[in-house]
């Protein structure tokens, strides 16, 4: 309050997300951050695996401070696997950057996917993921996992 800004707790320098292997579509462009701007980073992809459908993606919050350093606030990744009917059948949650002594145990929580159809990710998961054994940040990236087959469909 002292200062005018509010605090913002911030982790490690925040590695690029740019594709290293040239793919145009990997990010789109983003503006510059402005000094105490912060930035949410979004990837899903997929791909086909035999009879199966997989996904991984990323969520990162970044800031960038007063001094213009970028750094990571929070940052999950997830990896799921999901047979063609839609159905999760593998889902783990990974551990990048997390601001808070509770934020670790959630990782678990990606695990209470598997079994569900894609269609019911969304519902599923705001009803049911609440309090400090799962995440608001993972969750969100869960929920994004209903996308996968209209993603793969396109894919075939």
């Amino acid at each position: 309050r002292r200062e005018g800004i509010p605090p913002v707790l911030t982790g490690p320098a925040a590695p690029t997300l740019a594709a290293d292997d040239g793919d145009p579509e990997a990010w789109h462009d983003r503006p510059a951050l402005t000094p105490h701007g912060m930035r949410r980073a979004r990837m899903l992809d997929v791909w086909l695996d035999g009879d199966a459908v997989r996904a991984h993606s990323l969520f990162r919050d970044s800031h960038l401070s007063a001094d213009e350093d970028e750094t990571v606030v929070h940052e999950y990744g997830v990896d799921a696997t999901l047979d063609h009917e839609g159905t999760i059948t593998q889902c783990s949650a990974s551990i990048g950057v997390l601001p808070w002594a509770e934020c670790p145990r959630a990782v678990a929580s990606a695990e209470w996917v598997v079994g569900t159809g894609a269609r019911d990710l969304r519902e599923r998961v705001r009803r049911t993921f609440k309090g400090t054994s799962t995440c608001t940040h993972l969750n969100d990236q869960l929920r994004s996992l209903e996308d996968v087959p209209a993603l793969a469909a396109r894919l075939a």
